[in-house]
C-alpha cells in the first residue's frame, strides 16, 4: 500500500487514510458511510487494542503495516530504510570520494565535507590559504558526478549582472526558423547562476564586492533570480554552492555579514598538509605532465535519492533533547555551569539545529546506521555550528570554537547532564531603571544659557573684527 494512504490517527480529527485502509480490508464500508466513533473502533480493531475514548495527549503509536513504521513525533508513517538501500548509498558515496581523492591529497576533511553538502543539499563555506586544494576538490567533485558545473571568479569589479544575467538588445530570431526576423528586442542572457548548474564554485569570494555578494546570497537561500523586468527564474532545486574564500585579514577581503553567514549549512577551515609523505606526493604529481582525474561514477538523480534516504533516518527524542540543549547552552551557559555569557554577541541561530540533524543524518547513513547517535551529532556540531556563534569584537573564530568544545564537553546525552533548574516561562525581564524625573525649568535654563553664550561670544567676535 502506499505511504501516501497512511496517516497519524491523532487528536480529534480521523483522516482519510484510516478509512482507506478499513475499506481495503473489507472491515468498513466506504470513508462516506462511517462516522467518526465508527472510524476510530474499527482503527482500534486493525492495530489489535483497545483504544477506548479520544485523548488528544496521547502519545503516537509506533506500528508496522506494509513495510512502514511510524516513527516521528507526530505519528506519521515513515519507510523503512532497507539494508540494501543502505549499502548502496555507501557505495556511492565510497565511489565519489576514492574519486575525489584522485585528484587531492590529504585533505579527507575537507572531501568529505563537499561529499556531505552535495548529499543534504546544503551550502558549504570553505576557508584556507592559497594553495591548500579548496579550488580543485570541488572541481574533482563536478567531473565524479555527472551535473551541470558553474564557476564564479570573485573579482572586486564583479557585479550582480555578471553572475545572475543581463539584457541584451539584439535582434531578434524566429525560434520555428531558426532566423533573424529583421526586429530588434530584449532578450534576458542567464549568467553562471542563472543557469541550470548544480553544483556552483564561487572561488575567493570574499574579494568581491557586498552589493554583488548580496545578490549572490539571494540566489542561494531562494534559488531563484528575479530580473530587472519583474519576472523570477527558478534555478535548480538540487542547487549548492561551494564559497572559497581567504582569511579575512588579507588584503582586499570584505568579510561576509552575521545574516549572509548564517545560509551556509557548514563552515571548514583547510590548512597546509604536515605529513612528509604526502607533500611528496604532491610534489611528484605538480611534476608529472599525466596527472590522475576524476572520472564520472554517479548521477545527480543517484544523489538526490540518498539526500531523500537520509530523511529518512531516525532523529530519537533523546537526540531531539540532545541537540536542543547543545544549542540553548550557547544562549543560557550559565544554566550549564558555563561561564562565557559576556562574551556571546549573538549566540547560535535557529536555523542551527535543523542543520545538525540534517547534516548528523548523512553522517550516519555513510557510517551504515538507520538510526542518528550522538557520536554523529557530536562530529558535526562544530562545523555548523563555529560560524554561527558570534562574539564580541576582540574575538575571533577560532574564540568560538574554544567555547563550543566546552558545551561539548559539559552537555553529554542524557537527563543527568541537563539542567536541574528551569526558569519559569512567565517569568518578565527586568526592567531597565529609569531616570528620575528633572524638571522642566533645567533644560530650559541650560538651553538659555548656552544661547546668552553663543550670542555674546558672536558680538565680541564682530567689535574685534571692525578693531
Amino acid at each position: 500500500m502506499p505511504p501516501d494512504q497512511f496517516a497519524a490517527f491523532q487528536g480529534g480529527e480521523v483522516y482519510g487514510a484510516m478509512a482507506a485502509m478499513i475499506e481495503n480490508l473489507a472491515l468498513r464500508g466506504p470513508v462516506e458511510e462511517m462516522s467518526e466513533s465508527q472510524a476510530h473502533e474499527a482503527g482500534a480493531e486493525l492495530m489489535g487494542e483497545n483504544a477506548g475514548p479520544r485523548d488528544s495527549t496521547r502519545e503516537p503509536v509506533a506500528m508496522e503495516v506494509d513495510g512502514q513504521v511510524s516513527a516521528s513525533p507526530s505519528g506519521a508513517l515513515i519507510p523503512h530504510i532497507r539494508d540494501e538501500e543502505v549499502f548502496q548509498a555507501q557505495d556511492i558515496i565510497r565511489k565519489l570520494r576514492a574519486e575525489v581523492k584522485k585528484e587531492i591529497v590529504g585533505q579527507d576533511k575537507m572531501v568529505d565535507a563537499v561529499i556531505r553538502s552535495l548529499v543534504a543539499r546544503e551550502h558549504l563555506l570553505i576557508e584556507g590559504g592559497v594553495g591548500v586544494g579548496k579550488t580543485q576538490t570541488v572541481l574533482a567533485l563536478s567531473r565524479a558526478i555527472e551535473a551541470a558545473f558553474a564557476r564564479i571568479q570573485m573579482t572586486p569589479d564583479l557585479m550582480p549582472a555578471d553572475i545572475l544575467g543581463h539584457w541584451e538588445y539584439v535582434e531578434v530570431t524566429d525560434s520555428s526558423t531558426g532566423e533573424k526576423t529583421g526586429e530588434k528586442g530584449f532578450v534576458f542572457r542567464p549568467g553562471p547562476m542563472g543557469g541550470l548548474a548544480v553544483l556552483i564554485l564561487v572561488d575567493e569570494g570574499n574579494r568581491g564586492q557586498p552589493r554583488t555578494k548580496a545578490a549572490l546570497l539571494e540566489a542561494m537561500q531562494h534559488r531563484t533570480i528575479s530580473t530587472r523586468d519583474g519576472r523570477t527564474v527558478a534555478l535548480h532545486p538540487n542547487l549548492v554552492v561551494f564559497y572559497t574564500q581567504n582569511p579575512d585579514e588579507m588584503e582586499g577581503t570584505y568579510p561576509l555579514t552575521e545574516a549572509e553567514i548564517d545560509r551556509f549549512g557548514q563552515k571548514i577551515y583547510v590548512s597546509p598538509t604536515e605529513d612528509i609523505e604526502e607533500i611528496k606526493e604532491i610534489m611528484r604529481r605538480n611534476r608529472s605532465s599525466h596527472r590522475p582525474k576524476a572520472e564520472a561514477v554517479a548521477t545527480i538523480e543517484q544523489i538526490m535519492e540518498i539526500g531523500e534516504l537520509a530523511e529518512r533516518v531516525e532523529l530519537s527524542p533523546e537526540m531531539e533533547d540532545y541537540i536542543a540543549h547543545l544549542v540553548r547552552a550557547s544562549r543560557r551557559p550559565d544554566l550549564y555551569g558555563l561561564d562565557f555569557k559576556d562574551v556571546v554577541k549573538w549566540p547560535l541561530s535557529e536555523r542551527t539545529p535543523t542543520m545538525i540533524a540534517k547534516l548528523a543524518s548523512v553522517l550516519a547513513l555513510e557510517r551504515g546506521k538507520k538510526a542518528i547517535t550522538p557520536d554523529e551529532v557530536q562530529s558535526v556540531f562544530l562545523d555548523v555550528a563555529s560560524h554561527r556563534l558570534f562574539l564580541h569584537e576582540g574575538r575571533t573564530t577560532e574564540n568560538a570554537g574554544f567555547y563550543l568544545d566546552q558545551i561539548l564537553r559539559t552537555i553529554k546525552p542524557g537527563i543527568d547532564s541537563y539542567p536541574k533548574w528551569e526558569p519559569p516561562l512567565n517569568e518578565e525581564p527586568e526592567k531597565p531603571a529609569t531616570r528620575r524625573w528633572e524638571p522642566l525649568w533645567v533644560s530650559a535654563a541650560f538651553a538659555s544659557a548656552g544661547s546668552a553664550i553663543s550670542g555674546a561670544w558672536i558680538y565680541w567676535m564682530r567689535l574685534w573684527s571692525r578693531s
